[in-house]
């Protein structure tokens, strides 16, 4: 079964007809479970615990449009002795939900189904390697590039393959990060002179895909200069990518992140040698009245005192708020979309001065016709006849 179209084969029984008396519709079937791979999901489910007294048992598997997960667009009906199915021709990495419906000669007596199927069950099938990367472009010492059409995953990294033409040396670099930009070092290419070519591929947990081959980018080596110094942060203080210069040091001023400024005593001046190290006195900064320093991905900022962050707790949303130098103040939380308070709590808390959330728990719960999901690590309310 692939992700789109439908397929029915099946055969009712001579002497099971819709018309015997004394049958109903089957129940559900049960212990729904999903298995995902690159591009397939297989389905596994039980028996119905009840058949409605009728041996004409089959099943309907639906799977839902990825780009519209309440939207069951790929339908199967298979036999009453299969119990599990896979389904081919799927995206990488992405999020399907899939339900399946016990049904027999009378199921319409249950027109609009509810009682005969699973609640929709989601997963995200696996990783694959990356598509190939575009866009390759650039003059030295600087290269960008397009992220693949097709990541397949979450890009970990990137490899560039710097190569000479009428020779077989190569010479390969690995970013670490999703950035789409590269500054070449001198110590990246073997060559002093004359054109090479730079073609990249992306990456992700499971490998990296192509190398990028149509039109791939040439830098003239005659014009590169010997090195230069990264773009680096090293505590509140940002350095920016600076070309050095054969002849000596290059004076460069650093900057301070937002919502800070230089420590008294300390100069923001440093010098980018001809080797490619920053040298000189080390540059400090400090976060302006009323800001303090926090690390957020690695990287420190400032941010302001008595601040209580935004979250999500089930169907809850906690706004982002300042609190007072001393004390608390009062807070309203919101529910999610399709939901209200549940009955006996409170959607009121404080933001304290030491930044955290005080006060009773709020809790919601979905509106009649809705029920909770959660997509992408996020509780939301869906309304039932998606599912």
């Amino acid at each position: 079964m692939t992700a789109l179209g439908a397929q029915r084969f099946l055969t009712l029984p001579a002497n099971e007809l819709p018309s015997e008396k004394c049958t109903q519709p089957p129940s559900a079937p049960g212990s729904l479970s999903l298995s995902p791979q690159q591009s397939s999901i297989t389905v596994r489910w039980s028996a119905p615990a009840d058949l409605g007294g009728r041996r004409d048992l089959y099943y309907q598997v639906e799977i839902s449009d990825p780009d519209n997960l309440g939207s069951f667009t790929g339908t199967v009906f298979l036999s009453g002795s299969t119990t599990s199915r896979t389904i081919s021709g799927l995206r990488p990495h992405t999020q399907y939900c899939v339900r399946v419906t016990s049904h027999n000669g009378v199921s319409d007596q249950d027109p609009d189904g509810e009682h005969l199927r699973t609640e929709g069950e989601c997963t995200t099938t696996s990783e694959a390697r990356p598509g190939v990367v575009n866009g390759v472009q650039g003059t030295y010492p600087y290269v960008v590039w397009n992220p693949p059409e097709e990541p397949n995953g979450v890009i970990t990294g990137y490899r560039l393959v710097f190569s000479r033409s009428g020779t077989s040396t190569t010479s390969t670099v690995t970013t670490t990060n999703d950035q789409t930009f590269y500054i070449i070092q001198s110590s990246d290419i073997p060559w002093t002179s004359g054109k090479f070519r730079v073609t990249v591929a992306a990456g992700n947990s499971v490998g990296f895909g192509p190398q990028s081959s149509t039109s791939p980018l040439i830098i003239d080596g005659d014009s590169c200069p010997t090195t230069n110094c990264l773009a680096q942060s090293v505590g509140l203080v940002r350095y920016p990518a600076t070309l050095a210069s054969t002849s000596g040091p290059v004076t460069v001023t650093t900057q301070c992140a937002d919502n800070a400024h230089v420590r008294t005593g300390f100069s923001l001046s440093v010098r980018c040698s001809s080797t490619g190290s920053w040298t000189g006195t080390t540059p400090q900064c400090e976060c302006d009245t009323g800001y303090r320093a926090v690390t957020v991905s690695g990287r420190q900022t400032c941010q302001s005192l008595n601040t209580c962050p935004a979250r999500n707790v089930g169907l809850v949303d906690y706004p982002t708020t300042q609190a007072p130098a001393s004390g608390s103040v009062a807070v309203t939380t919101q529910c999610a979309d399709n939901a209200h308070a549940r009955t006996g709590f409170s959607l009121s808390v404080r933001c304290s001065s030491s930044s955290s959330w005080t006060g009773t728990t709020p809790q919601c719960e979905c509106d009649t016709g809705y029920r909770a999901v959660t997509v992408s690590g996020r509780q939301i309310c869906q309304t039932e006849g998606k599912y």
